[in-house]
């Protein structure tokens, strides 16, 4: 499958029919048209569409930091653009977007441990189990690392909390 550059003008355009349609049906994101193909939403800038600010979902795994992405190297998966320092990243994470992608749509992982939804800074991060979780402050990712059991509450608050995301 060939990936074709998004240009940020388009992403602009895409969240605006987004907002519109979450604004026509409010609190029912699940009326949203099916073939925009969103199953989890994913943290994006506001502005901008991009997913983790811009940074190389890849780079978290493969080389341990929050690598800028480029917008030459650029795609739209899940409703989000993502960026990738490399094009080769970018061919790696859409032969696997699920791997590399942020867990808990990229929100701060203690947060929704505990039932809430906190936006997240994407250069605070642990990878757990092949898994990239992101936090707001760097003690939230210590209480992560220390309690083995945080990842599996953070999935299951994800599971309750995602479809109260709306846009707009």
């Amino acid at each position: 499958m060939k990936s074709v550059p998004i240009p940020p003008a388009a992403l602009l355009v895409i969240a605006g029919l987004l907002s519109a349609a979450a604004q026509a049906m409010p609190g029912d994101a699940g009326l949203l048209p099916g073939a925009i193909g969103v199953t989890q939403l994913h943290a994006t800038d506001a502005r901008s569409g991009l997913a983790l600010g811009g940074r190389d979902p890849v780079s978290y795994q493969m080389d341990g930091i929050a690598r800028a992405g480029h917008p030459e190297h650029e795609t739209l998966w899940e409703g989000a653009g993502w960026r990738f320092a490399s094009a080769a990243n970018r061919a790696a994470f859409l032969r696997a977007p699920d791997a590399f992608a942020p867990r808990i749509g990229g929100h701060d992982a203690v947060a929704a441990a505990e039932g809430r939804l906190v936006e997240a800074d994407p250069e605070i991060f642990a990878v757990r189990s092949g898994r990239l979780y992101l936090f707001r402050t760097p003690e939230a990712r210590a209480r992560f690392e220390a309690d083995p059991g945080l990842a599996a509450r953070a999935e299951a608050g994800w599971a309750r909390l995602r479809g109260s995301v709306v846009r707009g």
